[in-house]
C-alpha cells in the first residue's frame, strides 16, 4: 500500500491511496506534486510509478506504469482538468515515460463540466485517450446517471496496450445485490476498472 500525504484546502483534507498486489507489482517511485505559480487544483495527487514483477509477458510497453489519482472540485472541475495536463507533462519530465494513466473522480459530466467545455480541455483530445464510455454511470445515486469518474491514458501506445472494452465502472450495488442504503453507506460513486493486455 502507498499513501499519499493529506491533501485539500482549509480543513477538508483528503488522502490518495493505492493497494496493489506486492507479488504483481513492485513501487519503483512516489511523489506529492506541489503546484509551482497557482492554486488551481484542489488536491495535488500523489503520483506513483510501478513496475511488473511478475514473470509473466507483459504488454512491452506497460512493463512500468505511472498512475496519476484525481479528484477535483465540482465547481472547480474545467480548470483543475485543464491543470491537469501541467502534471503529466511533470511526470514525464521526471521519469521519462510515456506510459501513464489518469483516473478518479474528474467530476465530468451534468453541471460540472458540459460536453461543450470539454472539448475545449487539452486534455480532451490527443495524445490523451478517455476511455470510460460517455453513457457510463458512475455514481451509485438513483437520481442521475452522470459520468463523473474516469481514466484517461497518454498516448497511442499507451491506449494500444488497453484490452478494448475493459474500461468501465463497477456496479458493486447490482453484482453484490445491495440495497440503497448498503450502497450508499460504501461509496456515492462506483469504482472504475481497466484491464490491460498481457502481450
Amino acid at each position: 500500500m502507498e499513501i499519499g500525504a493529506p491533501v485539500g484546502r482549509h480543513s477538508y483534507r483528503e488522502q490518495f491511496v493505492f493497494f496493489y498486489r506486492q507479488e504483481e507489482m513492485s513501487v519503483i517511485d512516489r511523489y506529492q506534486y506541489e503546484e509551482e505559480n497557482k492554486d488551481v487544483l484542489a488536491r495535488e495527487p500523489f503520483i506513483v510509478q510501478f513496475r511488473r514483477r511478475s514473470a509473466r509477458r507483459m504488454y512491452e510497453f506497460v512493463k512500468k506504469l505511472v498512475l496519476i489519482p484525481v479528484h477535483t472540485k465540482p465547481k472547480d472541475a474545467e480548470h483543475e482538468l485543464r491543470a491537469l495536463h501541467n502534471v503529466v507533462q511533470d511526470a514525464r519530465r521526471r521519469w521519462g515515460t510515456n506510459s501513464i494513466m489518469i483516473l478518479g473522480d474528474f467530476n465530468a459530466d451534468g453541471r460540472y463540466l458540459s460536453s461543450t467545455k470539454r472539448t475545449n480541455i487539452r486534455m480532451s483530445s490527443r495524445p490523451y485517450f478517455w476511455l470510460i464510455d460517455e453513457d457510463a454511470d458512475t455514481t451509485t445515486s438513483d437520481l442521475n446517471d452522470h459520468t463523473y469518474d474516469r481514466i484517461v491514458v497518454f498516448g497511442k501506445r499507451m491506449n494500444d496496450a488497453v484490452v478494448p472494452g475493459s474500461a468501465k465502472p463497477f456496479d458493486f450495488k447490482r453484482a453484490y445485490r445491495l440495497n440503497y442504503d448498503t450502497t450508499r453507506s460504501v461509496s456515492d460513486h462506483y469504482p472504475v476498472e481497466v484491464e490491460l493486455r498481457d502481450n
